[in-house]
């Protein structure tokens, strides 16, 4: 449990630990479609994370673009440490296929990743992971 721990239950970065360790588990067993879903769920979570941080609410969404595009408002404005982790992290979202390819929806849709975008995923949702729940984590903000 983290220090970000809403009463509701909700907290974004150990849901974000949790679907990183159950997309590498689907991921090794062969299970594309899944693996590549809950990457998906990591970077939400990563970017609410530090939506929270930074405005201490965050909307109901599962939209990555408009999260990111939420943090790109808060960073531009933003001189905490959080901001900053954001910023560093812009880069690798970017530069990821992640943000503009995963949808929730998918978790209806039938087989249709590749193993090759499942892994590439896979890979994405790990740096951002470490870009800004572990680094978080080090620093002792939650």
């Amino acid at each position: 449990m983290s220090r970000l721990r809403k009463a509701n239950g909700d907290d974004y970065p150990e849901a974000a630990g949790k679907h990183m360790q159950d997309s590498a588990v689907l991921l090794a067993r062969g299970r594309h479609d899944g693996a590549a879903y809950l990457a998906g769920y990591v970077v939400e979570c990563a970017l609410k994370t530090l939506v929270q941080l930074e405005a201490g609410q965050v909307r109901p969404s599962h939209d990555l673009s408009g999260l990111d595009q939420e943090l790109d408002k808060l960073a531009a404005q933003a001189s905490t440490a959080a901001g900053k982790l954001y910023l560093g992290a812009q880069a690798t979202l970017r530069a990821s296929t992640i943000l503009n390819g995963w949808r929730p929806e998918q978790r209806y849709s039938g087989p249709g990743v590749s193993a090759n975008d499942a892994a590439r995923w896979h890979r994405e949702a790990a740096d951002v992971y470490g870009r800004i729940i572990g680094q978080l984590t080090l620093a002792g903000a939650i």
